[in-house]
């Protein structure tokens, strides 16, 4: 009797503490959704007589798209009656390659670009875009998403997205200049891809190189996410 007492108590903290997970992580997501549109509306300029249609060109602005359209239906799942902990709302793969194209843009627009800053002073949306955002998506997986789950193939899957963007990026350049400024047009988003400029064989290397970079950033968070799984089992056993 005393122990099925004992049995009961813990099956509702249990489903208590799953409740409650469950909750942080919808507001939480919820928290990323309105970080990441705040971002791409001020980036876009919806208000003004000259809004900035080729915004959608850049790649951080595609991810930050993405990944808010990912997060409202995996918010729209959650709070449905229907949902059970547990439930699988977000395919896993996609949502890591989601984050890791986040974090790649986080760290190539700190190191090699502006970063959030615009004429010395911070830009709110490069903020959000270029560091918020991207942090809030990592602390997504590594405080809601079961760890031990990535496979060893994901890493290379992951370049299917920016390898994707690319492609048609230097396809699109061409046939259809992103704005026009000071007198001439502007055709590619970002210069280390400007095949006038650099030539075909420059923009291969930097290519490959980001792709490479890309990769081994994807298998540190790859170790990591095994690690961790690691250190929860040995902190059980503890």
């Amino acid at each position: 009797m005393i122990i099925a007492r004992a049995s009961q108590r813990r099956s509702v903290s249990n489903t208590s503490a799953r409740g409650t997970a469950i909750w942080l992580a919808v507001v939480w997501r919820l928290a990323i959704v309105i970080s990441g549109s705040y971002a791409l509306v001020r980036a876009y300029h919806p208000f003004s007589s000259n809004p900035n249609i080729g915004m959608f060109r850049y790649f951080t602005n595609l991810s930050n798209a993405v990944a808010i359209l990912c997060f409202v239906c995996a918010l729209l799942a959650m709070v449905a009656p229907a949902y059970r902990p547990g439930r699988k709302i977000l395919w896993r793969p996609l949502k890591n390659m989601l984050m890791m194209g986040l974090l790649v843009t986080m760290l190539i627009a700190q190191m090699l670009l502006n970063g959030i800053w615009t004429d010395g002073k911070i830009n709110p949306s490069l903020l959000f875009l270029h560091l918020i955002t991207p942090l809030m998506m990592l602390l997504d997986w590594l405080f809601f998403d079961a760890k031990g789950a990535m496979r060893s193939w994901e890493p290379v899957v992951w370049l299917l997205w920016p390898f994707a963007y690319l492609v048609v990026t230097l396809i699109l350049a061409p046939i259809s200049p992103i704005r026009e400024e000071n007198g001439h047009y502007v055709k590619y988003p970002y210069g280390f891809i400007d095949v006038d400029t650099l030539g075909a064989g420059r923009v291969v290397i930097y290519v490959v190189v980001l792709l490479i970079l890309f990769v081994i950033l994807g298998y540190i968070i790859f170790g990591l996410d095994h690690l961790f799984k690691a250190l929860f089992r040995r902190g059980r056993r503890s």
